[in-house]
């Protein structure tokens, strides 16, 4: 037992360093000054969406930055957008599969005017990375739509 314990400690710990070393190599690769693209309606087409990295929804009406995320830009801007767009409520595909957003359905309750929901990005290139921005955005600002618990996940 002892031994089996060993090697897979042993093992884990292999495993945890590669990917540690993966990490910090993508983390080199990011420029050390990232740039917010302007702010601008949530339904307009924004350049840099296929990237990696971090958004936030802003409530035009009052400027109030209401949700920070990060990950797929473009998949979780379409996420939030859809459910909006489906009167606050979780898409269901045709398979039956829910796909849903908090945040779609709490942008739904708040305004349900589109047009008064910005969006602006910052393209990091680093899940890795983009998960500390989000959580110190999150910490900073305090988003109404964010959970404490979740930032940086």
């Amino acid at each position: 037992m002892c031994l089996y314990m060993r090697e897979n400690i042993t093992k884990q710990t292999n495993k945890a360093m590669q990917i540690i070393k993966k990490q910090m190599k993508e983390i080199q690769t990011v420029p050390s000054i990232l740039e917010w693209t302007k702010a601008k309606c949530i339904n307009q087409v924004h350049k840099g969406t296929g990237a990696i990295g971090v958004y936030k929804i802003i409530h035009s009406p009052s400027n109030k930055v209401m949700s920070i995320g990060q990950g797929n830009i473009g998949a979780r801007k379409a996420r939030h957008l859809g459910v909006f767009r489906n009167g606050g409520q979780t898409l269901i595909s045709k398979n039956g599969k829910p796909s849903g957003s908090v945040t779609g359905q709490k942008m739904y309750q708040f305004d349900s005017n589109e047009n008064n929901w910005d969006f602006s990005l910052l393209a990091v290139g680093s899940k890795f990375l983009s998960c500390f921005i989000e959580e110190d955005l999150q910490a900073k600002l305090r988003p109404a739509f964010n959970a404490d618990h979740m930032g940086g996940k």
